[in-house]
């Protein structure tokens, strides 16, 4: 269960930036190592998403189960929905792991097309790389622009 979720927080992670320009373009300056955190690091906001997101769907099901047995909506004298939830298995593995990973890729699937370099136009794909550019140190006027470069 682990691997799965490790695999997923590495695969939205480079899918994501792999999407998204300035991500992207985080990654390309980075060496090493930094290069495999940093795409952890946006795994990790999407596997967080989808925990928060499962978390959301059990107080819901806690809410439902108060309700029900507060008020006898249902047939059931005790209701325990967020029990079964919690309980209930797919594949052997807990069904809240597979629908936190799934709530992880789809958020990532989401995100990845919401992004502002998903939809540029030909003017507005200039304008960012010319932020981009102004935000690198090497290419905005720093060192080598001051003509202590070493030619």
């Amino acid at each position: 269960m682990g691997t799965a979720i490790f695999m997923v927080m590495i695969v939205c992670g480079y899918w994501y930036t792999s999407r998204d320009m300035s991500s992207s373009l985080k990654i390309k300056r980075s060496i090493g190592w930094d290069v495999y955190f940093l795409i952890a690091l946006y795994g990790c906001i999407f596997v967080l998403q989808g925990v928060l997101a499962t978390a959301l769907v059990w107080l819901m099901l806690l809410a439902a189960s108060a309700a029900n047995n507060a008020f006898a909506l249902s047939h059931e004298l005790h209701a325990h929905w967020h029990v079964e939830f919690m309980t209930w298995s797919f594949l052997g593995i807990q069904a809240p792991v597979v629908i936190m990973l799934a709530l992880a890729v789809l958020f990532c699937v989401y995100r990845s097309n919401w992004a502002d370099s998903a939809r540029l136009t030909v003017s507005s794909r200039k304008d960012l790389y010319q932020r981009l550019s102004r935000s690198n140190g090497i290419t905005s006027g720093g060192f080598f622009s001051s003509g202590l470069a070493l030619a």
